[in-house]
C-alpha cells in the first residue's frame, strides 16, 4: 500500500498548500510496517493535475493536514483515498498509526 504525504522535512506539513515536498511510503497493511520511503519535491502546480501526479506515483492513500486546493472527487476517481490527519507529526509514525487504526483524524477546516 502506497501513501503520499505532503511534508516539511520528516513531518506532515501544517498546511497542504505550503508543503515543499511529498513523502511516499510503501507499507505492508498486514504487518503495519513501513517498507520503503521516498521524499520528492512537490509539483509547483496544485490544481486538478495533482491527482494525476499522485496517481502516477502509485498512490493508494493521501494523508494530508487539510484539503485546501485539493479536489477529493478527482482523487477518489483515480482510486486514491483521502485521510485528513497527522498535522506536524513524523510521516512514518503517521502511516503506522493509520495502519494500526490509532491515528486521530482531524476535522477538515477547509472542507465546505
Amino acid at each position: 500500500m502506497r501513501f503520499a504525504i505532503p511534508c516539511e522535512g520528516r513531518n506532515v506539513a501544517t498546511e497542504f498548500q505550503k508543503a515543499s515536498h511529498f513523502a511516499f511510503l510503501d507499507a505492508n497493511p498486514s504487518s503495519g510496517h513501513v517498507l520503503r520511503e521516498e521524499i520528492v519535491h512537490a509539483p509547483v502546480y496544485r490544481g486538478p493535475a495533482l491527482s494525476q501526479w499522485l496517481a502516477d506515483y502509485g498512490t493508494d492513500v493521501l494523508l494530508t493536514p487539510d484539503t485546501a486546493g485539493l479536489t477529493p472527487d478527482r482523487l477518489t476517481s483515480r482510486g486514491i483515498g483521502v485521510v485528513v490527519g497527522g498535522r506536524g507529526h513524523d510521516v512514518k509514525g503517521v502511516v503506522e498509526s493509520f495502519l494500526a487504526d490509532t491515528l486521530p483524524l482531524e476535522p477538515d477546516l477547509c472542507a465546505t
